[in-house]
């Protein structure tokens, strides 16, 4: 300092020039340590074209679409395992197998039965006119219309010679008896048997009935003819054998009374005024009662027969009835063997990977006993999100999943299944969606971390503008502007202008992270400005420097003198 000094004091006008010039460079530090006013830069973007995508984002875990225990449903010992730890199965493919021995022999068993039951059935139904009921009885009905054929014009002969035997004046010629031949034979007879009195009466009504039942009986007959109807046909034969029984009774009450009345001529040698009559009379009622009575045993056994093959028939029916019940239950039996026998093969219900095999050769399994798990091959993500973001998800929404153990991999999916009853925890509402893989990647794994990008939205070819362009929201949203545009004032440092951009109103539509939908407002090419950059000055005073060196220490200090 005292060199100082001393220099100054010898050289007064340069000293005042340096002190002048220290002075002003003091000041021009201190304006430019002290300045506190701001420029402004702006970062400008260009309205163009593009797409807006909004979605939603969540995390969760990779899952599988179908997981499932393969257990076992038989007892017995493992004779067979046709698979391993991560191995591909399909659909069907045979996992695992019992000891089934017991289970073939009940199937065997239970097929010879069937085939049996299916044989007799066969039998029973064997379409032949000796083996059916039903055709041996229409043959039955067709000889028993042969049969009434030829008993009419025998019948009408029989019933002609009964009344030529009973009702003629031949024998008493004095006509005692009113010409009656029966009352003749009883009146002579009727001292030797009071049971004979009833005759002529019996004789007179059973022979007027004979007549109404013949000519209703022959009706039947040729009706029974024409219409070959096995009812009609069935009428005719027993109407015909009632009349054969009782033409066969009047015929045998009037052979009855002619040979009494013969035996007792002969033995009190009682010799009738017509002998010859009486004798053919008696021949006569011989020879029609052998005609009637062959006709009916003929009808008879038609009649029997028909009876018979009427209830074979019956039970012929429910005979097959009751064997197509008995084949039914043999086939149920063999399902039934059938099914228990596949209870002893484990197969895979759907193509997949073999995840875990419990279970190893000859260990003994039970029902129950878990054989191994099974997942499908196509994988999922479920993804939680909140109640907010879930109200915008919808089932087939587009996904992008990304993960975190393996970098750079990223998978597109689709959105399959979303909860309808969502989670609380400590008062936070969460929902489940699941989300299938567009394609699968063998790196990806079950319980993997999955990070999911749901589309909720997308506008393809509109304006767009930065997302930070924007201020406000709704109808009262609005970018800023320059009525001239600037140049080079897309770079992240901006550009500084001295005129202040001005607020235009817009009308703005889907916005997703980066982008913002512009509806009206602007045009392609359009300038707005995305950022705004203020370059504020340092506030803090700086100590000017010595010129001297040092790092400026206050002036006149205590120095050391010299």
């Amino acid at each position: 300092m005292k060199k100082i000094k001393k220099f100054l004091g010898n050289h007064k006008i340069t000293g005042a020039i340096i002190i002048l010039t220290l002075i002003y460079v003091g000041y021009q530090i201190y304006q430019s340590q002290t300045n506190t006013s701001a420029q402004t830069k702006y970062v400008l973007a260009i309205v163009k074209k593009g797409t807006v995508i909004a979605s939603v984002t969540g995390t969760g875990q990779v899952s599988t679409t179908n997981k499932i225990e393969l257990k076992a449903k038989a007892s017995g010992d493992i004779v067979y395992i046709g698979t391993a730890n991560g191995q591909t199965v399909y659909t069907g493919q045979l996992i695992a197998q019992i000891d089934n021995r017991d289970a073939e022999k009940m199937v065997r068993d239970a097929t010879v039965a069937l085939d049996s039951a299916k044989l007799t059935l066969a039998k029973m139904e064997k379409p032949n006119e000796q083996q059916l009921p039903e055709a041996q009885l229409a043959k039955t009905y067709q000889d028993g219309l042969s049969i009434i054929a030829k008993v009419y014009p025998d019948l009408s002969s029989v019933i002609n010679s009964l009344n030529h035997i009973y009702f003629d004046n031949i024998l008493d010629t004095n006509n005692n008896n009113n010409g009656n031949n029966i009352e003749y034979y009883v009146g002579v007879i009727k001292s030797y048997d009071s049971n004979f009195q009833s005759v002529p009466l019996t004789v007179q009504n059973d022979y007027t009935k004979i007549k109404l039942q013949y000519d209703q009986a022959f009706a039947d007959y040729k009706i029974a003819s024409l219409e070959k109807d096995n009812q009609k046909i069935d009428a005719a034969i027993r109407s015909t054998y009632v009349l054969l029984q009782n033409v066969a009774n009047l015929n045998k009450i009037g052979h009855d009374v002619v040979q009494f009345f013969k035996n007792k001529s002969v033995i009190d040698n009682w010799q009738s005024s017509k002998p010859t009559v009486v004798d053919q009379n008696f021949t006569d009622l011989t020879a029609d009662l052998a005609i009637v009575n062959g006709h009916l045993g003929d009808l008879g056994v038609i009649v029997n027969t028909i009876d018979s093959q009427r209830n074979n028939t019956a039970v012929n029916v429910l005979d097959i009835q009751t064997q197509k019940l008995a084949v039914e239950q043999k086939a149920n039996t063999l399902l039934d063997a059938q099914e228990n026998l596949a209870d002893y093969n484990v197969r895979a219900p759907f193509d997949g990977l073999m995840a875990v095999v419990n279970i190893k050769k000859f260990d003994s399994a039970s029902n129950g006993t878990i054989i191994g798990t099974l997942i499908t091959k196509q994988k999922i993500a479920e993804i939680s999100l909140n109640e907010v973001d879930v109200a915008k998800v919808k089932v087939s929404n587009k996904a992008t999943l990304t993960f975190d153990a393996v970098d750079s991999l990223s998978i597109t999916g689709e959105v399959q299944e979303l909860d309808l009853i969502g989670t609380v925890t400590q008062g936070v509402v969460t929902y489940n969606i699941k989300i299938a893989f567009d394609t699968q990647d063998d790196r990806v794994k079950p319980g993997m971390s999955v990070s999911a990008a749901v589309i909720i939205d997308m506008r393809q070819d509109v304006l767009t503008v930065p997302i930070s362009a924007v201020k406000g929201t709704g109808n009262s949203a609005y970018v800023e502007v320059f009525n001239q545009p600037l140049l080079d004032g897309q770079g992240s440092q901006g550009v500084a202008s001295l005129t202040a951009p001005q607020q235009k109103n817009v009308v703005i539509g889907l916005t997703d992270d980066t982008l913002t939908e512009i509806i009206s407002g602007l045009k392609d090419g359009d300038q707005v400005v995305s950022r705004t950059i203020t370059d504020a000055a340092v506030t803090t005073a700086a100590t000017a420097p010595s010129l001297f060196g040092g790092g400026g220490g206050r002036i006149g200090g205590g120095g050391h003198g010299g």
